[in-house]
């Protein structure tokens, strides 16, 4: 067996369901709001920061034409 197919036949699943599980509920102690709400949070700043590059980006180029 080669290294990739050692590495691919180690979990059949895409990640370890505890440690999945270990690191819901640590999330949950630490920030105290539903899980639901930190997803928002976290998506929210994944969509930001290209809206930002590319706000930024059209800005420039319009500010440069002149």
């Amino acid at each position: 067996m080669n290294r990739f197919q050692s590495i691919v036949a180690h979990h059949g699943e895409p990640g370890d369901p505890v440690l999945f599980e270990w690191i819901k509920h640590r999330l949950e102690e630490l920030v105290g709001i539903d899980p639901l709400a930190v997803i928002v949070i976290v998506l929210a700043f994944i969509l930001v920061i290209p809206i930002g590059i590319v706000t930024v980006y059209i800005w420039e180029r319009h500010h440069s034409k002149r």
